[in-house]
């Protein structure tokens, strides 16, 4: 149900954005071109769909520190699907990286096979969405537009998912909506096509690696609003996170002088 919303405020949200910015362009796209967006979406729409439903078999730390191995997938996709070569700093970061995300994870819950599995195929569908939008040419259209399409193809394809599964919530509060659309609308309309506008400037391993600022970031909101003691797995996890992130910085700003 929220993945569906959080699709279908994005639609919404990008194709108002879109035909606000670009009023004489059209957001009819090509038979190619949605032949592209289709495969690109499943990924897209997905990865949250297969993330929340591993919470119903391990807790959300531990299907978080398995989800975020998907920097490592997309460091082997590009290698394989695009044949970037990968330096030895970049390389060294998607070590660190995983390092980082396994010292932030809850080791202490347990993990049953079925949510391990829900919550790997999430980071699959996600560094597979990552590789192919690096390399199917649509990082040339515009993130707004692409936002849009893929959401709308996404909202669809989840709406049949949760009619099927009887997961859809009618009765649901004002207030429970508001929160619902106000989260697809940060998380959708702000972070998706920010994340899609950086692969396209820096590729697709390293947006991947910076992304894993992301339960670095919850680490330190946890400590700071919700007063939550920071252990030293998590320090630890942090400085791996910082180390890889600085190393993935510092090799673009090298690739940009030389350029």
């Amino acid at each position: 149900m929220i993945t569906w919303v959080r699709l279908a405020v994005t639609a919404v949200g990008m194709m108002l954005v879109f035909k606000v910015i670009h009023p004489e362009q059209t957001i009819k796209v090509t038979g190619s071109e949605l032949k592209k967006l289709f495969i690109c979406s499943q990924g897209y729409s997905f990865t949250p769909l297969l993330m929340y439903a591993s919470y119903n078999y391990i807790s959300s730390g531990v299907a978080t520190t398995v989800h975020f191995v998907y920097p490592i997938l997309v460091l082997i996709g590009s290698m394989i699907f695009l044949r970037e070569k990968m330096g030895w700093m970049k390389r060294i970061s998607c070590v660190l990286c995983f390092l980082g995300i396994f010292f932030l994870g809850n080791s202490g819950g347990q993990i049953r096979a079925a949510g391990f599995g829900l919550a790997f195929a999430s980071a699959l569908t996600f560094a597979m969405y990552i590789v192919y939008l690096d390399g199917s040419g649509l990082q040339a259209m515009n993130p707004a537009k692409l936002a849009a399409w893929l959401s709308v193809i996404g909202a669809v394809e989840v709406f049949v998912v949760v009619l099927i599964t009887r997961n859809m919530i009618w009765d649901l509060s004002s207030g429970c909506i508001l929160f619902m659309c106000l989260f697809g609308a940060v998380s959708g309309c702000l972070a998706s096509t920010f994340f899609q506008m950086g692969t396209k400037l820096i590729g697709a391993a390293s947006a991947s690696m910076l992304s894993t600022f992301e339960p670095l970031t919850s680490i330190i909101v946890g400590a700071v609003v919700y007063k939550e003691v920071i252990t030293v797995k998590a320090v630890a996890g942090i400085f791996c996170i910082l180390a890889a992130v600085l190393m993935v910085a510092g090799t673009e700003l090298k690739t940009d002088k030389n350029s």
